[in-house]
């Protein structure tokens, strides 16, 4: 079953304080504060576990970005 891991957020269209009123209106709970990079902010939702799960990248909409986890099958 898959889930997703983290969204990660353009700073070109997201504040800081955007992103958390988005993760709220949508009933997401960040784990760890945000990740701040050059262009962008993590929102992570789940502990990273790449012994367990492999993961992908996937555009939602513009400026918004997931994080895709997903069982590794042995």
């Amino acid at each position: 079953m898959s889930a997703i891991q983290a969204i990660i957020f353009k700073k070109d269209y997201f504040t800081k304080r955007e992103v958390d009123q988005w993760l709220n209106r949508h009933n997401l709970v960040r784990i760890k504060p945000l990740h701040e990079t050059l262009n962008y902010l993590r929102a992570r939702l789940r502990v990273v576990d790449e012994d367990r799960f492999n993961y992908r990248i996937k555009a939602l909409n513009k400026g918004i970005k997931y994080v895709l986890q997903y069982p590794k099958y042995y």
